[in-house]
């Protein structure tokens, strides 16, 4: 009896029936078997009956549990009947049992909450003891192994036992969200009373149904499975029979439904920890795996053979493991690499990264091995040995959300491994290309694994090779001498070591650098991580400098034969210390001194040039130095904290921020780095700042000064120089307090008086820094600037061909990345000569299309916009959106001539851009020519009525413009309207004229005739006038020599019966009023002379001498 207090009371008649009545109560403390602790106990036991006779009865009944508090919810109850002075005296018993957790009285075991109950019955009690159980348990609590639960919901069994065997009649349980059923039996081979050492035998069959493994153990699939063993013990040991296959309903996310599971067979032997599969053959709808095993479990040795057939590939691997001993192949082919990815992504428990990969290609693995995995050197001279060969001639991997322009395309990559476990022999060549980049990799090594468990090797032989399509010439890293590389992983930690070396780097620019490196460590020990890293870089060449960025050192004004040194020495752990250092070994810096691309050149005589970065704990310090004779000094210091996270070291917003900057640079080209293409920018610079605050409020001090400073483009004929710059920096606010450029020089003033030295602009503003500590704001929609610009005679192009002087002013704001610009200007002089011809274009519809390798790696034009002045993005991809009012008067004195025009014009227009439309700018107003005059077809034009109306579109205004020929009898010429992009050309007469009159009083100055010579030029200037520049043979011989017209008329007949000889007639017009003209006949000896002066509109003045002399005043009136 359990030791404890105990309490009990009895009585016993003491005649017949001899009835007995008692109760014991008792508080105790008893350990569970298999438990490591003692539980106390409350405990009642109550009897009743009669004693006497054989058939005397007594009722036995009791009531356990624990008073502990973690327990003390379960309860447990027996009752007995027992007849006490029989051979068998237990008639009947019954118990019930609620709230039972397993967990509490042991440990180890799952957590549970059983309730149910359990009856045995003796039956057969004359013929031979049997005995009949019943039980009903149920389990409130089921749930997964590794979550601490038991799968089991409810069970319900029938039991007998029967000369010395268990009959399972039946158990059916509810398991894991299915049905589990269990028949069988157990008991010994012999005889009941046979010895104990007699076998015992047994026999059983299980039925699955619809059973989650999910719900079993929570990393095996989400998935229905149906399935059947059988089991029996044999002499050589436990034989089994087992097939699954897939319920026939399954839930939606199933991932055996996606693996199409066909059935799993697995037929085979376990006996003496040796488990023996002579068959397995697990098929799917597209995949076959199949083979024979052996594994014996307590020294986990394997034999047999596997064979895998799945889509786009075939695996087999067959042979022996041990400790010690083993051998054997292993094979594998990839015919179709995204098909063989795709099947491994539905495999259940695969990592979610391979189902984003697309992979295309194929390759093959072939591999043998000697030995085991413990076999080393000092046993018996058998050590583990492995070959292995990788080929793969091309595979292409990309994320799914990746262009395939973008994958990582691999080609005639091979791998070849042989030798020792400690001796391994490793070449590895093959190149890689993405995008525009392509690598390729050649190294061997030789290495393996100690006794100790530690991975060694030496790298012998490497080169590196890198190109990028769209910049010139291949890199080149090759390492100088053999390095070691080690690894070991231990219960301590891990650690890596790659040992000293050296490389040299070169380029496609003729130069050469030696990277020197000392042993760089890896340690890592539980959470802390530690990174050692030193060494060198000598000899990078300046030069190098032109492969990396969109500006050259050509276009910054920039050349030399600098050559650089630099050093590292780090050590990352809890605190990172930190020395990195570049500085000038020898050379110098040509700087580019005068503004033209060809102008000439001045050594810097650089005498110092450096820069560091240094940390000591969380301190951050850079340096800058720049010391030269004539391209100025510089001295750049700053210092600012750094903190380690989770996520590793990182710099906060509110680190505290010191640095100061002094420059005095002369005036060089550098600046021309800022400027666009075909630009070139000079000046001084003199700086003096400091900086204080924090990263996300830094405050700025000091001043920037700028002289000399000039501004050109030679194509442009854009030319400023003489320009001066003041600013203050105060906090965030940089107030520009003075900046100025004077114009080109030269030119003839045109009729306005221009002065020679060009003008001058001046601008005063300022810009603020805005930070936003929500973080909502970046990029220029924190920035706040206001500027104003006065223009002052102010000479923009001073081309021969192109001149322009304007005064006026202009405004701009930015304020939360809305550009608003505002402002007056006027042309004060303007010429515009227009080429005679134009250079050949491509039309709308003609679309070229690079080649496939021109296109990888350049950025793409924006398809999406439009001809419109869409709104701008900067770096951090924020939009700038314009808003534009802009007046522009074109003055008295704005001249455009060329192509046979030559007009001055007048107006005003108004440019003007909305804010948030996107849309094209648009541009309104309308243009007027003044005393202008065209010339086409041999013919000078004055322009009668010439305008232009913007409405919208500045490329496309409204055209209303009417060129007549003057000094004729009839008012003839050329009438455009229409617009710009769609203008309609026709022949004008006042009064109205058949179609060929207007074009032969215009083309000959009279009415046709009917001449040969007459209709041929008429057909000549129709072809003109319909396709072409109207230049004929006249047009370009008059040209030629300086006349306004030559023209010829055939001889005719009068209406008097006489006839009228051929003629040439020269033109040349003196001003707009006065003209003279020479006519002369082929047939006649003298010529004649004519004077042309138009008094008005309606009266013309006309002098002629010759053969005939006269004085004509000409009165025109127009009629119907």
């Amino acid at each position: 009896m359990a030791s404890g207090q105990y309490n009990a009371q009895a009585t016993l008649l003491a005649r017949a029936p001899l009835s007995l009545e008692g109760k014991l109560q008792g508080k105790l403390e008893t350990s569970v078997p298999g438990g490591n602790r003692a539980w106390p106990l409350d405990a009642t036991v109550s009897i009743k009956g009669d004693l006497a006779g054989l058939e005397g009865l007594l009722d036995v009944q009791a009531e356990l549990h624990p008073s502990a508090p973690a327990a003390e919810s379960m309860r447990a109850k027996v009752s007995a009947q027992v007849k006490p002075w029989v051979a068998q005296p237990v008639v009947s018993a019954y118990s019930t049992f609620s709230q039972l957790n397993l967990s509490v009285l042991w440990p180890q075991a799952p957590q549970t909450l059983l309730t149910g109950h359990v009856q045995v019955v003796p039956q057969g009690v004359n013929t031979g003891i049997t005995w009949q159980a019943q039980g009903n348990i149920t389990n409130s609590l089921s749930g997964p192994i590794d979550k601490g639960r038991l799968p089991v919901e409810s069970a319900l069994a029938q039991i007998t036992f029967d000369q010395g065997q268990w009959l399972i009649q039946s158990l059916n349980a509810k398991v894991a969200g299915g049905s589990f059923q269990v028949q069988g039996q157990l008991g010994r081979t012999g005889s009941v009373i046979a010895a104990p050492s007699v076998k015992s035998s047994w026999q059983g069959n299980v039925q699955l149904q619809s059973i989650n493994p999910n719900a079993i153990h929570s990393q095996l699939a989400d998935a229905r499975i149906d399935g059947k063993l059988t089991a029996k013990a044999t002499p050589p040991g436990v034989e089994f029979d087992a097939k699954l296959e897939p319920s026939a309903r399954q839930t939606g996310g199933s991932r055996l439904q996606g693996l199409r599971l066909r059935s799993a067979l697995a037929k085979g032997l376990w006996a003496d920890q040796l488990l023996t599969l002579q068959t397995l053959r697990v098929q799917t709808e597209d995949a076959l795996l199949q083979g024979h095993v052996t594994v014996q479990l307590d020294t986990k040795a394997s034999a047999g053979l596997l064979q895998l057939t799945l889509p786009g590939g075939q695996a087999r691997m067959e042979g022996q493991l041990a400790a010690r001993t083993g051998a054997g192949d292993v094979a594998l082919r990839v015919t179709d690499a995204a098909l063989a990815t795709g099947w491994l992504a539905k495999l259940p428990g695969v990592s979610p990264a391979l189902t984003r990969i697309v992979a295309e290609g194929s390759g093959t693995f072939t591999g043998h091995w000697q030995g085991g995995w413990q076999s080393t050197a000092s046993h018996s001279g058998h050590e583990l040995t492995v070959q292995g060969n990788l080929q793969v001639p091309q595979l292409d991997l990309r994320e799914k959300t990746q262009l395939p322009a973008n994958a990582l395309h691999l080609r005639e990559v091979s791998a070849e491994l042989s030798g020792r476990i400690s001796a391994l022999a490793l070449a590895i060549r093959g190149q890689a290309q993405m995008g525009t980049r392509r690598i390729q990799l050649q190294t061997q090594a030789s290495g393996g694994r100690s006794t100790d468990g530690t991975w060694q090797g030496q790298f012998s032989q490497t080169t590196l090779q890198a190109q990028d399509s769209v910049r010139p010439g291949t890199w080149t890293v090759l390492a100088q001498r053999p390095f070691d590389a080690r690894w070991k992983s231990s219960a301590a930690g891990d650690e890596f070591r790659i040992g000293a070396s050296e490389a040299s780097l070169t380029g496609p620019i003729p130069g050469a650098a030696t990277v020197v490196w000392q042993p760089l460590q890896w340690r890592r020990n539980g959470q802390r991580m530690e990174l050692t890293t030193q060494g060198q870089i000598r000899g990078l060449p300046m030069a190098w400098l032109e492969l990396f960025g969109n500006a050259g050192l050509a276009s910054m004004g920039l050349s030399g034969n600098l050559l650089f040194d630099g050093e590292w020495d780090a050590v990352a752990a809890d605190t990172l210390k930190l020395r990195a250092s570049l500085m000038r070994r020898n050379g110098d810096l040509q700087v580019r001194t005068d503004l033209a691309s060809t102008g000439a050149t001045v050594n810097a005589g650089v005498r110092d040039a450096r820069m560091s970065i240094t940390t000591e704990g969380d301190v951050l310090r850079a340096t800058l130095r720049w010391d030269s004779e004539r391209a100025g000094i510089a001295q750049a210091d700053f210092s600012s904290r750094i903190s380690r996270g989770s996520n590793g070291w990182s710099w906060a917003s509110d680190a505290p921020l010191t640095g100061s900057l002094q420059a005095k640079l002369p005036k060089v080209g550098v600046w021309s780095v800022l400027a666009p293409p075909g630009w070139r920018i000079r000046g001084t610079l003199e700086a003096n700042i400091a900086l204080a605050g924090n990263r996300s409020v830094p405050q700025w001090s000091g001043t920037l000064q700028a002289n000399d400073l000039a501004l050109r483009s030679v194509v442009n004929g854009i030319e400023f120089s003489n320009g001066r710059l003041r600013t203050t920096l105060r906090g965030q606010r940089l107030d520009i307090t003075e900046f100025s450029l004077q114009g080109a020089g030269g030119g003839d003033g045109g009729s306005g008086g221009t002065a020679t030295r060009g003008g001058q602009l001046t601008a005063k503003g300022f810009a603020v820094w805005q930070p936003d500590r929500a973080g909502q704001k970046t990029g220029l929609s924190s920035v706040h600037m206001e500027l104003d610009a006065a223009a002052s005679a102010l000479r923009l192009s001073a081309r021969a061909d192109r001149r322009l002087v304007v005064s006026g002013k202009l405004q701009a704001r930015l304020d939360d990345a809305k550009l608003e610009i505002r402002g007056d200007l006027k042309a004060d002089q303007a010429l515009f000569i227009l080429p005679d011809e134009t250079a050949p274009s491509l039309g709308s519809d003609v679309v070229i299309k690079p080649s496939s390798r021109a296109l990888t790696g350049i950025p793409k034009p924006d398809t999406t916009a439009t001809a419109g002045a869409a709104p701008t993005s900067n770096a951090t991809g924020l939009r700038v959106v314009p808003d534009v009012m802009v007046t522009l008067d074109l003055g008295p004195d704005f001249r455009v001539e060329g192509r046979g025009l030559a007009t001055r014009l007048s107006g005003v227009l108004n440019l003007r851009s909305v804010a948030n439309t996107g849309a094209t700018p648009r541009l309104t107003g309308e243009v007027q020519t003044r005393r202008g005059t065209y010339k086409a077809y041999g013919q000078l034009l004055d322009i009668d009525e010439g305008m232009l109306r913007f409405t919208g579109a500045y490329d496309n205004p409204a055209l209303d413009i009417l060129a007549i020929r003057p000094n004729l009898a009839v008012r003839v010429g050329v009438q455009i309207t229409g617009t710009a992009l769609a203008p309609r050309v026709r022949l004008y007469a006042d009064p109205e004229l058949p179609e060929a009159e207007k074009l032969a009083w215009l083309v000959l100055g009279r009415s046709g005739a009917n001449g040969g010579a007459e209709s041929a030029m008429l057909q000549q200037a129709a072809l003109a006038l319909l396709g072409g520049n109207g230049k004929g043979l006249s047009g370009g011989l008059a040209s030629a020599l300086g006349l306004d017209e030559l023209s010829f008329a055939g001889s005719a007949a009068n209406s008097d019966g006489s006839t009228t000889s051929a003629t040439v007639t020269l033109g040349k017009r003196i001003s707009r009023d006065f003209y003279v003209a020479y006519e002369r006949s082929l047939a006649g000896t003298l010529g004649t002379f004519s004077i042309f002066y138009d008094l008005s509109r309606r009266f013309t003045l006309r002098a002629r001498t010759g053969e005939q002399s006269a004085i004509d005043l000409i009165f025109t009136v127009p009629y119907d």
